[in-house]
């Protein structure tokens, strides 16, 4: 398995890869969209490689893994085709080409700046993770275990012994497309990439709205908040939304700007395109639509620019995220699959494993009723409570600050609405993930808008710099260890001072690597795996099937009506060589009620055991190795 890892995680490659993406995102939009004008120089770029990069990926959805070999192709033909197209990217190519006129292109617009040094600093302390294996849960079971198994494909499958495959996955198909041209490393390297594009966009949001020192210190108490450092460093589809809703956080703070000078054309439709590829990630993107439409509204004349701009942001997102949508829809009767079962059909395991999914979204997380409503920021931030992680102790000044600095705008009347806008789009967010699933990488577009909010009262106490300081220190004293720890062993791995199959070990838990080993060990031929109550895929050494109840409708859901002719059949007809047992302690998705009633799968795998069909060939650390005596 070493021989493995080391051959799909190589660093040239992988950067190879993630540059040739955000290249061809950056000249699809500026392509697409080229007449369309902004006042900052930062907006057109942040806004040309997120929408390009929505555009690629439906292009990925639409003509499924043909696209992904021909990325580097597609890249050098749009390069003369944008540069001859867009005149103000002819002058800048053209200046980027001299010394002096580089210089001059990056210090002209202010680029560089004090408030991207906490987002630099961040993305140097955890760029080692990006150069080792991926090791979380959510990559092993699906955000890349899935886009590898589209690989042998058609390229947008829907598994039946993995649902999350029928989420609409936008970001499942660019990192489909970056693993067919970089390996494993690729996807993390992107995600990192979208890590800094929300945090310029946050950098130049706050630059109108406060000072330098308050500037870096929100920077800080953002970009080292928990939540955004663990959906920065792994493969995580939650950054796609954030960083689409910080691309429209962006153009809107500069709407009346952009409505005088491009005239007809809508920056609703730019919007559209953004707010309506992160719910085509998955459906807690769709939190962003109220809160953009939010931000459009406008007190200047004329008004109904207030009904035609939403108009085609709402048009747009429904066509955009309709797209996306269908292909569940297509392959299962609902577009929404594995949720919301009940409304597309009567199936008595697919409704159940709907339920257990709805179940690990809002039951194992948050606290409910008004109670919640209202303390759950603060124990979120105290890191107190059923929440899988904490936002930073920092966020108690940040949510003080955007609440006394609404309050003074209301009192006072806003000269920019833009101020109150930002802090109600915050709250809409916020109250969508209350009423969703309250696990804390959800939240992140929330907190986003919450540290913009912040920035009118924070700004008019500038002169109490230690608020500032106090902001920075608790912002790094709040970031676990755990993860701190994490990130030296990965910069180990990286620069070679310990193996790539060590760091898995560790990153993975007991047990895992050495079950995969095990199985590729055992025997020659052709092998099949069935995986009870372990799920992640990405490195088991042959093809496999998670079998798990409650997780999957395809197999033994639910267990009350399985027996042992039922398992074997399963296995006769699925070609099953090897059986894997496990129950991993750092299993999220385990829920004791639904556990046991799985009991009855793992006393028949005992009972196959016992009579030979069955023989155990391992069994250690939480895992057991069973082969089919066929």
């Amino acid at each position: 398995m070493s021989e493995l890892i080391d051959s799909q995680c190589r660093i040239p490659s992988a950067i190879f890869a993630a540059a040739c993406f955000l290249l061809c995102s950056f000249l699809l939009g500026r392509i697409l969209f080229s007449g369309f004008r902004t006042r900052r120089v930062t907006t057109s770029i942040v806004v040309s490689i997120l929408t390009g990069s929505d555009i690629l990926c439906l292009l990925g959805l639409l003509l499924g893994n043909k696209l992904d070999p021909k990325l580097p192709i597609l890249t050098l033909m749009l390069l003369p085709l944008a540069i001859l197209s867009d005149d103000g990217l002819k002058k800048s190519f053209t200046a980027l080409l001299r010394p002096a006129g580089f210089r001059r292109v990056f210090s002209s617009h202010g680029i560089l700046d004090w408030g991207l040094l906490p987002p630099l600093l961040v993305c140097l302390f955890v760029l080692g993770r990006a150069f080792c294996p991926p090791a979380s849960w959510d990559e092993l079971t699906y955000q890349l275990a899935i886009p590898m198994r589209w690989l042998g494909g058609r390229g947008d499958e829907i598994f039946p012994d993995n649902p999350y495959s029928g989420f609409p996955s936008l970001s499942g198909i660019a990192f489909r497309i970056l693993l067919s041209n970089g390996g494993l490393l690729s996807p993390r390297l992107l995600v990192l990439s979208f890590f800094l594009l929300t945090a310029v966009s946050l950098d130049r949001i706050l630059s109108p709205l406060c000072g330098r020192i308050a500037k870096v210190a929100i920077m800080t108490a953002f970009c080292a908040s928990f939540p955004v450092l663990m959906i920065s460093s792994s493969a995580y589809s939650e950054i796609f939304i954030a960083a689409n809703f910080a691309g429209i956080v962006l153009l809107m703070q500069e709407k009346e700007w952009i409505s005088r000078k491009n005239g007809q054309f809508s920056p609703g439709m730019l919007c559209g395109i953004l707010a309506g590829s992160a719910a085509a990630v998955k459906l807690t993107g769709f939190a962003l639509v109220p809160a953009v439409v939010v931000l459009m509204l406008s007190r200047r004349p004329p008004l109904w620019r207030n009904i035609v701009t939403p108009f085609f942001f709402l048009a747009t997102v429904f066509v955009l995220a309709a797209l996306f949508y269908s292909r569940p829809f297509m392959l299962t009767g609902n577009p929404f699959h594995p949720f919301f079962a009940g409304l597309f059909g009567a199936d008595a395991s697919i409704i159940e494993t709907s339920r257990y999914h709805h179940a690990i979204a809002t039951e194992k997380y948050g606290i409910g009723g008004l109670q919640g409503l209202l303390f759950s920021p603060f124990l979120l931030a105290a890191g107190i409570g059923p929440f899988d992680g904490s936002v930073g102790v920092q966020f108690f000044i940040l949510l003080l600050a955007a609440g006394c600095g609404a309050w003074l705008l209301l009192r006072d009347g806003p000269k920019d609405p833009f101020k109150l806008q930002i802090f109600a789009s915050s709250l809409i967010l916020y109250a969508f993930w209350f009423a969703s699933s309250s696990q804390a990488r959800f939240i992140v577009p929330a907190i986003f808008a919450l540290s913009a909010a912040s920035a009118h009262f924070l700004g008019i106490i500038h002169s109490r710099k230690i608020i500032f300081v106090a902001l920075v220190v608790l912002s790094i004293v709040s970031i676990p260890g755990k993860f701190a720890k994490d990130c030296l062993l990965s910069w180990r791995t990286a620069l070679g001072a310990t193996r790539n199959i060590d760091y898995l070990y560790s990153a993975t838990g007991p047990g895992y690597v050495k079950a995969c080993d095990v199985i590729k060990a055992d025997g020659t031929g052709d092998k099949k795996v069935m995986m009870l109550f372990e799920h992640r895929g990405l490195y088991m050494p042959c093809e496999y099937i998670v079998c798990t109840p409650f997780f999957q409708a395809a197999y033994f859901t639910p267990p009350e009506r399985t027996g042992k002719a039922d398992v074997l059949d399963v296995m006769r007809r699925e070609n099953v060589t090897h059986v894997l047992v496990g129950l991993s302690l750092q299993d999220p998705d385990r829920l004791p009620k639904y556990l046991d009633r799985s009991a009855k799968i793992a006393e028949i795998i005992g009972s196959l055991s016992d009579d030979g069909t069955l023989k155990k060939i391992w069994e250690d650390e939480g895992f057991a190795i069973f082969r089919f005596e066929i």
